[in-house]
């Protein structure tokens, strides 16, 4: 089915392949998906997606017109998620991310797309969030604590760093009940580490 869709933009070719991703994935749960998703502003129109990628130093925030700087830092970590909490799709691309803290995700129902041509990567001296497991500690590139419908798709690179990192940590921990509802995590990516590549726990 992805492949049907080569004829389009390389953009539009990633948010057409997340959004086959995630009806795949959620196709069995349709009941589930079809109801209201918490922390989504529904009254507010917004982009289908917005992209972050580098200019010089810094990390842009562009929408369907590239031209068109919606917001700028120089931390991609705050880029990325200012992008998530301002449009369904977050799509990053062109160039190396350095973050000194794990990026959170900060609402359900949103999806996160690594372009291949992307790598996000725990800076030398990154002090990632520690999450407790009981047995040691994991420092997560990618966290979702809680959020329900979010998808974390990665077809470039990513780099926890340090022991104990995970690039992607799903967790749903909510003292003994079901912590999230939904979601999908998808690699044809590189993933490097020091400790999981991928931690899913509810």
């Amino acid at each position: 089915m992805i492949t049907k869709v080569s004829s389009l933009s390389p953009i539009r070719e990633l948010v057409t392949a997340a959004a086959l991703l995630a009806a795949c994935a959620t196709a069995v749960t349709s009941a589930e998906v079809q109801r209201p998703v918490a922390n989504v502003e529904s009254s507010r129109p917004q982009p289908v997606y917005l992209t972050v990628s580098k200019r010089g130093d810094m990390c842009v925030v562009t929408g369907q017109q590239a031209e068109n700087v919606l917001f700028r830092s120089d931390d991609p970590r705050q880029a990325i998620e200012w992008a998530l909490n301002h449009s369904r799709i977050a799509i990053l691309t062109g160039g190396e991310f350095s973050v000194s803290d794990g990026v959170k995700i900060p609402r359900s129902g949103v999806t996160l797309i690594i372009a291949q041509n992307a790598t996000l990567q725990a800076a030398a001296d990154a002090q990632l969030t520690a999450v407790s497991e009981g047995h040691g500690d994991y420092r997560p590139l990618i966290h979702n604590q809680g959020r329900d419908h979010v998808a974390v798709i990665n077809f470039g690179t990513l780099r926890a760093g340090r022991s104990g990192g995970a690039c992607i940590m799903f967790n749903g921990r909510s003292g003994g009940g079901l912590g999230i509802n939904g979601g999908v995590v998808f690699s044809s990516g590189t993933l490097t580490q020091c400790g999981d590549a991928i931690w899913l726990v509810d």
